[in-house]
């Protein structure tokens, strides 16, 4: 039969929490989740040895048929959702399989199950679903609703004299209310407001307050995750229902502060960042301009963050489940009218002491650190803020002042005429691409950023087929088609002739081609071009092949990781391209038969610029692009850091490396790119840049070969 389970656990694990394991590098969530694989394991455990534990399904680490978990994330689509393993638990939802009970009653039943578990995990309650319920119940799909608490003492929410007390006396509209919880119980306390001490606390959390109201809601939440994630990935755009200061509690003699944390999914690290920013913003110690930054789409920076060790998973609900299901009522605490359950209470109080000891014995480091951080944080968010939105006057002002006037050329070398020249000035010949927190306006202003100005008839008459939804082309790595009418959404699309196809692929392959015909390109003076002596020979090559007008288009994944704007197949002229090895399963790159010398002499510069270090196996030549915040995917096979270095004539184009920035032209910089998020800051000019990395699969470099 199955049955549901209330089970509470204390983690055994208090620094665990800023490791990030990349996500396309392992098979499962438990790996990450270490005190929910342990939780999990010593249940299946216990009810092995009472001879309970049901049909084991194959190939799913020894789970028992049916098993589910309400704080799991092995059925959701990212590893992002899964729990820290310093997070507590105080009733998580498990649901599984078990043998029928013969000779015990429930009770006796969770009694002898609880004998089995380490003194660390107990089983509050336990619920025997019918078939019909059983088979529409799955403890971590079905949940709508997670609530996360936090115990942290007054003392250090409220440091001493950095609180102020309000301008006005504050008076308290609602005395029923204070009243009725004063006579409630006995470890509740409330501030008094007859006391400046009071006035000063009420104020603070109305403050509080007011950030927590400003946080709830739907937004993306890719800057409170644990190590960060990407504003790309879709998963960080989350509703959070409510963020509250739940209750005051006294004990030992001494206050603490329960916050409240509840959403449909909460990201993991989401509520230690959610409320380390919080108490920063309500000490005044950083503005409320860093919460709208944190909050932006697009914008990457680091958020303060609280220990793990002081937060638990309060509970998970089942609203839609237990609507359909109205005999059932996964937790005692809302049945009606709501059941006492001495374990549940017996084990919070436990639980709360086990909290306060690590705080006791830990002390208020952990919040000086956070205080003594948010200089450096603000300075930080403020210098990427300014890089990120520079003037692009300012920029080519810089670039005159270092490269001279600009003298351009068409794909043949050629100047142009004075006509056309004019004309580009008066376009804003400059590759400037918009910053990383405004994409989309990088895409609508690309012919005032860009250099390339597609003036071909053809490729005109096919943009305009393509705004009118008559026809949408896409160009992908390998030239296959991806066209789509609007027409043909609404009815089913027949199986297209082989010539239908060719011909597609010929439209396409002469779009892309009279697109790049159509390029032109700054000539830098002998006399101002700096180029290393190093560098030369590889400038030289980079040079010929985005002159050739053989530059493959950009792969989909690549595309996705560009800003849209500085792409060559939306009116930009950058794009994207490898050499090099690949795993076996994969198309080998195409660069390496375009461009046998580049690949070479590129392999070549990693030596030169690193004799130590690993040889690569595979290379990203990239052209004029501007990289959004991303990670790279899959992992280093035996080579955990990338190799990156910009070539040419530009100002700014630094790359910012886990908010950290860095000139990269002609510096060569290592740096973890399947862990660190990284992007480009905007630059003008020509700027090409090379990437080194071994992506995992590849057994041996090509350097060898070559």
């Amino acid at each position: 039969s199955k049955v549901v389970l209330l089970v509470g656990w204390i983690s055994q694990i208090s620094k665990f929490e800023d490791t990030w394991v990349n996500e396309q590098a392992i098979s499962h969530s438990r790996i990450i989740d270490v005190t929910g694989q342990q939780v999990e394991e010593e249940i299946f455990s216990a009810l092995s040895q009472l001879k309970l534990l049901g049909e084991v399904t194959e190939g799913s680490d020894n789970r028992p048929k049916g098993f589910s978990r309400g704080s799991g994330s092995a059925q959701r689509s990212s590893l992002l959702y899964s729990a820290e393993p310093t997070t507590h638990g105080f009733c998580d939802t498990l649901c599984l399989n078990i043998k029928p009970l013969t000779t015990m009653n429930k009770r006796e039943w969770l009694d002898a199950l609880n004998s089995k578990l380490p003194e660390y995990i107990t089983v509050h309650e336990c619920y025997f679903l019918s078939p019909q319920a059983g088979r529409e119940f799955h403890a971590e799909t079905e949940c709508t609703q997670r609530r996360f608490e936090c115990l942290i003492p007054l003392h250090t929410v409220m440091p001493e004299g950095l609180i102020k007390p309000p301008e006005e006396p504050i008076v308290r509209r609602n005395r029923h209310h204070v009243d009725s919880k004063l006579n409630s119980e006995d470890n509740i306390s409330i501030f008094q407001e007859d006391t400046e001490e009071g006035q000063k606390q009420i104020n603070y959390f109305r403050k509080l307050k007011t950030i927590f109201k400003f946080i709830a809601g739907r937004h993306h939440y890719h800057n409170f995750v644990t190590a960060g994630a990407t504003p790309s990935e879709v998963c960080v755009a989350r509703r959070l229902d409510r963020l509250f200061h739940k209750e005051t509690l006294r004990i030992d003699g001494e206050d603490f502060i329960i916050f409240s944390v509840t959403g449909d999914t909460l990201l993991r690290g989401q509520v230690r960042k959610l409320l380390g920013l919080s108490l920063l913003l309500a000490l005044d110690l950083l503005p409320m301009e860093y919460m709208n930054v944190a909050l932006d789409k697009e914008t990457v920076i680091d958020v303060p963050s609280i220990p793990g060790w002081c937060i638990y998973l309060a509970e998970c609900r089942y609203a839609n489940w237990e609507a359909k299901y109205s005999d059932y009522r996964l937790d005692p605490r809302r049945t009606e009218p709501p059941t006492r359950n001495e374990n549940m209470e017996s084990w919070l109080q436990r639980l709360h002491r086990h909290i306060v000891k690590m705080h006791r014995s830990e002390g208020d480091e952990w919040m000086r650190h956070l205080r003594s951080s948010s200089a450096s944080l603000l300075t930080r968010m403020q210098m990427l803020q300014r890089y990120l939105k520079q003037d692009t006057e300012v920029l080519r002002e810089a670039y005159r002042s270092q490269f001279g006037e600009i003298q351009m050329v068409n794909i043949k070398g050629e100047p142009l005429s004075c006509v056309e020249q004019k004309k580009f000035n008066s376009k804003s010949p400059f590759p400037s691409p918009s910053s990383p927190s405004s994409p989309s306006s990088s895409s609508s202003k690309s012919s005032e950023c860009n250099l390339s100005q597609v003036s071909d008839d053809y490729y005109q008459s096919k943009k305009k087929q393509s705004a009118s939804g008559k026809k949408k082309i896409n160009i992908d790595q390998n030239n296959q088609s991806k066209e789509e009418t609007e027409e043909s959404k609404s009815m089913s699309t027949p199986t297209k002739s082989k010539n239908d196809k060719t011909n597609k692929n010929r439209t396409e392959d002469d779009a892309y081609k009279e697109m790049q015909q159509s390029l032109t390109f700054i000539r830098v003076p002998s006399d101002k071009d700096d180029c290393p002596v190093i560098y030369r020979h590889v400038m030289k090559l980079l040079r010929e092949a985005d002159r050739s007008g053989l530059w493959p288009s950009s792969s989909t994944g690549r595309k996705e990781v560009i800003s849209m704007g500085t792409l060559l197949e939306a009116g930009g002229r950058g794009g994207s391209f490898s050499v090099g090895a690949l795993p076996k399963h994969l198309l080998q790159p195409r660069g390496n038969q375009l461009f046998p010398e580049l690949m070479k002499a590129c392999f070549l510069l990693e030596r030169t610029l690193l004799p130590t270090r690993t040889p690569s196996s595979t290379i990203a030549i990239n052209r004029h692009a501007q990289f959004l915040p991303h990670r790279d995917n899959g992992a280093g096979n035996g080579q955990t850091n990338s190799l990156i270095v910009a070539l040419g004539s530009f100002v700014g184009g630094e790359i910012v490396v886990d908010n950290n920035i860095h000139d990269i032209r002609y510096k060569p910089l290592e740096f973890d790119g399947w862990q660190s998020i990284h992007y480009t800051l905007p630059f003008v000019g020509e700027r090409y840049s090379l990437v080194w990395f071994t992506p995992l699969g590849v057994e041996h470099p090509l350097f060898h070969q070559l």
